[in-house]
C-alpha cells in the first residue's frame, strides 16, 4: 500500500515530536542526576563517624561502615553541649509554624479586601503595594532592625516573626486566585443576609484551599530556611533558629564534620515530609493560579 504524501508528513511530524521529546527527558535526567549527587553524598556522610570521616582522603559515596553516631552526637553528646541542635530545631519549628499561620491569615484577608471589597483609591493601595515588590528585601533590613531593637524585641521570637507577615507577592498570588472565583457566590450571600465576614470564612476560604496551601509551603520554608535575619537580631544561641545556628557553629565543622552533616540531614526532614504532604494541593495550587485572569 503506498503512502499518501500528508500521511508521510503526519509521519515526519511526529518523529520530530519524539525526538524532541527524548532529547528534553535526557537533559532533565542529566539535571536531576546532577542535583542527586550531592544530596546522595551528604545522606552517605551522615551515616559515617566522625573519625572515619576525618581520616578518610578518598572521595567515597558510600561509607565503609553505616553507623547511627552522627546523629547521636547531634542531640546527645560533646558536639550538642556547644551546638544546641534540639533547641535550635523546636525554635525553628515555632517559628515557621506561626510565621505561616498568620502569614496565610493575613494575606487571605488583605487578599479579599483588595479582590472583592470596594472602597476609595483601591486600585491605587494596590498598585503602590506592587510597586513595593521592586524593593530588594535587603534592604528592608536595616530600618528592621532599628524598629525591632527600638521596641526591645531582639533576643524574643517577635523578631522572627513580626517582620515575615508582610508578603505583598503572597496577597497578590491569592488576589488573583480569587478572581477566577465567580462573583455570584458573593451575591446570593449578601442576599441571604451573609456580611462580609461571613462570606470570606463560609463561602470563599473553602475554595482558597490549594492557593493557601502553596502560600503556606512556600512560607514555611522561607522561614525554615532563613539564615541571615536571625543571626542579625538573636545574641542568645539559645534562640538561634536552626538554619541560622548551623551557619554559626565556626570550627565545629572541622572537628565534627559527619556530626555537622547529620545536623544538616536533620535540618530538611521537616521541610521534605510537610512537601511530601502537600504536593497535591501544591501543583494545583500552581495550575489554578497560573491560569485565572490577570
Amino acid at each position: 500500500m503506498s503512502v499518501t504524501a500528508k500521511q508521510l508528513k503526519r509521519r515526519v511530524k511526529g518523529g520530530k515530536a519524539r525526538a524532541r521529546q527524548i532529547i528534553l527527558i535526557s537533559i532533565m535526567s542529566v539535571l536531576c542526576l546532577l542535583w542527586l549527587i550531592p544530596l546522595v553524598y551528604m545522606l552517605s556522610a551522615a551515616f559515617t563517624s566522625d573519625k572515619v570521616l576525618t581520616q578518610t582522603t578518598d572521595f567515597k559515596f558510600f561509607p565503609p561502615e553505616w553507623t547511627f553516631e552522627s546523629f547521636k552526637q547531634v542531640f546527645v553528646g560533646t558536639f550538642s553541649e556547644s551546638n544546641p541542635i534540639l533547641r535550635w530545631f523546636l525554635n525553628s519549628l515555632l517559628v515557621s509554624s506561626v510565621t505561616t499561620v498568620l502569614v496565610v491569615i493575613l494575606s487571605a484577608m488583605a487578599a479579599y479586601g483588595y479582590s472583592r471589597m470596594k472602597f476609595r483609591g483601591r486600585k491605587i493601595a494596590f498598585t503602590f503595594l506592587m510597586f513595593t515588590m521592586m524593593i530588594p528585601g535587603v534592604i528592608n533590613m536595616i530600618p528592621s532592625y532599628q524598629i525591632i531593637s527600638t521596641f526591645g524585641l531582639k533576643d524574643t521570637y517577635f523578631a522572627l516573626i513580626l517582620p515575615s507577615l508582610g508578603g505583598v507577592g503572597n496577597i497578590f498570588l491569592i488576589r488573583q486566585f480569587l478572581r477566577g472565583v465567580p462573583p455570584e457566590y458573593d451575591e446570593a450571600a449578601k442576599i441571604d443576609g451573609a456580611g462580609d465576614l461571613q462570606i470570606f470564612f463560609r463561602i470563599l476560604l473553602p475554595q482558597l484551599v490549594p492557593v493557601l496551601v502553596v502560600v503556606g509551603l512556600f512560607t514555611f520554608i522561607g522561614s525554615w530556611n532563613d539564615l541571615l535575619w536571625p543571626q542579625l537580631v538573636m545574641t542568645d544561641t539559645s534562640m538561634l533558629t536552626l538554619t541560622a545556628g548551623l551557619g554559626k557553629m565556626g570550627f565545629d565543622r572541622s572537628n565534627y564534620p559527619a556530626t555537622s552533616v547529620a545536623a544538616a540531614v536533620v535540618s530538611i526532614v521537616p521541610v521534605f515530609i510537610l512537601y511530601i504532604c502537600a504536593q497535591k494541593f501544591l501543583l494545583q495550587g500552581i495550575s489554578m493560579s497560573s491560569g485565572v485572569k490577570g
